[in-house]
């Protein structure tokens, strides 16, 4: 009997220790889902960033900002292809003529997105099909560093309610901090906040096309404010930098003709899964902080030898009885 309490209260032991370890490394903000600019200044710059239409079912149709990163592929926020039947990129000024977009032939979501909706994998890639030269310019991925050194280019909401329809392609200045593997947070300097419209929208190191973010959902501070869009308010952000292997791995599937994006025959949506390294969260380890690095193995290590010592007293219940008297 002292033996099987024994198994019992180690086998509780492990699955805490374990639990904790798998929260600490799937940790993600509760946040509100939203998207758009307020204050900012109007932008002509950055022809690396524009906007993302997509017609769902029934007609209804959502707006969200994108950068494009070759003649090929661009990327989003996840959230904003859900339920796309059809996808169109456009630049410089907002505008629902065709003639002034190009047309996205696949996305892919990742796995982790569409089975729980976790705000840190809410990234999107999208093919593209440019051969008339509508890019001349593209942005390329950096590791986000705090600080208030960024600028978001967005089509979103604006505190001008006249402006809604037009979707003004405005700028503003943004801080970032609380970096961690997937996402950052981001706030305005107070003349600017995030609203509705922006998801989608690319976070740039200021005057150049370093892309160290995308706009994926305002924090709700308050569970009670019914008006969440604000000056200085705050916002999440994922990482492209996080996204680079499946980044990479689309472009030389592109590169190798697996995935020819010059057959244009509708919108194909697809789903990238998860390998063993992202379901137990060390695939991203390396964009950790060296605290978060130490933290993450210090609780590794006590997991697994909770385990081992689990194992072992495992073995010797299950000997025969021998003359010991430990019963």
């Amino acid at each position: 009997m002292k033996k099987l309490i024994t198994v019992i209260i180690i086998v509780v032991l492990a699955l805490g220790a374990f639990g904790l370890f798998y929260k600490l490394l799937q940790q993600n903000l509760a946040l509100d889902d939203s998207d758009a600019l307020f204050g900012g200044e109007l932008e002509k710059g950055y022809p690396f960033s524009g906007y993302l239409i997509s017609y769902e079912p029934g007609g209804a149709m959502k707006t969200c900002g994108y950068a494009v990163l070759n003649k090929n592929v661009a990327v989003t926020a996840s959230h904003c292809v859900d339920n796309s039947e059809s996808i169109y990129l456009g630049l410089g000024d907002f505008s629902l003529l065709g003639q002034n977009h190009v047309s996205v032939i696949k996305a892919t979501q990742k796995e982790q997105w569409v089975q729980s909706k976790t705000r840190s994998h809410d990234f999107a890639i999208l093919n593209i099909n440019d051969t008339t030269g509508f890019y001349s310019e593209f942005a390329e991925i950096a590791t986000p560093t705090e600080g208030c050194k960024y600028k978001v280019v967005a089509y979103g909401r604006t505190e001008d309610p006249s402006e809604n329809f037009e979707k003004p392609r405005k700028s503003a200045t943004l801080c970032a901090r609380d970096i961690s593997a997937n996402t950052f947070i981001i706030k305005g300097d107070g003349t600017s906040g995030i609203c509705f419209g922006d998801s989608g929208s690319p976070i740039f190191y200021k005057d150049t096309n370093k892309l160290a973010g995308i706009v994926v959902s305002i924090i709700l501070e308050d569970p009670n404010d019914t008006e969440p869009c604000a000056f200085g308010n705050t916002a999440i952000a994922v990482r492209p930098d996080a996204n680079q292997n499946l980044i990479n791995e689309n472009i030389q599937a592109l590169n190798a003709g697996v995935a020819d994006v010059s057959v244009v025959d509708g919108l194909t949506i697809t789903v990238a899964e998860q390998n063993f390294f992202d379901r137990i969260g060390l695939s991203q380890i390396n964009n950790l902080s060296d605290a978060e690095q130490k933290k993450y193995l210090l609780y590794g290590t006590a997991t697994l030898t909770v385990f081992m010592v689990l194992m072992l007293l495992i073995i010797v219940a299950r000997k025969p009885k021998s003359n010991s008297n430990w019963e």
